[in-house]
């Protein structure tokens, strides 16, 4: 075999002009170079666990407005029959108390506002009121009630729902008399 392979001497390296490798100019872009990926990955990172963090709070508030909404519309619904609703004042703060007849006897589903949340007690209609013997649906602060032609609207802070009732309903504040003990008659 000759000396020369290729027209190069055996055993010696051909480097184009850097006999030591590349300067430390070279180096110090490379570094740099590579240092502004990474800072450019991780600032892409942090926005992505920011926009993730924001749709996931933004979910949360829409699952409890949804939950709010459907149980105030559900709860109504289920008692919508005539004269069934009553609207009353109980602590200071709109209650609205729902009357089922049934064969078993007259009971009401009362909601009103106690310790920031929404309370819902179910009871014999001839039950006193008690606002310990609720219990939570969904935090708020308020509760307001309204009827007008037909249809029932009802607020709290996370939503307002209205409901047009099937029924027909005298004025929901005396439609009924109360019997002084909290009982609907």
């Amino acid at each position: 075999m000759s000396a020369f392979r290729n027209g190069f001497p055996a055993g010696r390296l051909l480097r184009l002009g850097h006999e030591e490798g590349p300067p430390e100019s070279a180096r110090a872009f490379t570094l740099a170079l590579f240092a502004v990926f990474v800072l450019a990955m991780l600032a892409m990172l942090l926005f992505g666990l920011q926009a993730y963090r924001d749709i996931v709070e933004e979910q949360d508030r829409n699952d409890e407005r949804r939950l709010a909404s459907g149980i105030l519309m559900n709860t109504v619904k289920a008692n919508d029959s005539l004269d069934a609703l009553r609207v009353e004042e109980f602590e200071g703060n709109a209650m609205l108390s729902l009357l089922q007849r049934t064969d078993a006897g007259e009971f009401v589903t009362r909601l009103y506002v106690q310790n920031g949340h929404l309370m819902q007690q179910y009871t014999a209609a001839t039950t006193p009121r008690e606002a310990a013997a609720g219990h939570e649906l969904f935090p708020t602060e308020s509760f307001s009630v309204d009827y007008e032609g037909g249809l029932l609207t009802m607020g709290t802070d996370p939503v307002t729902v209205s409901v047009a009732l099937t029924c027909a309903q005298g004025p929901l504040d005396d439609a009924r008399a109360d019997d002084g003990e909290g009982g609907v008659s």
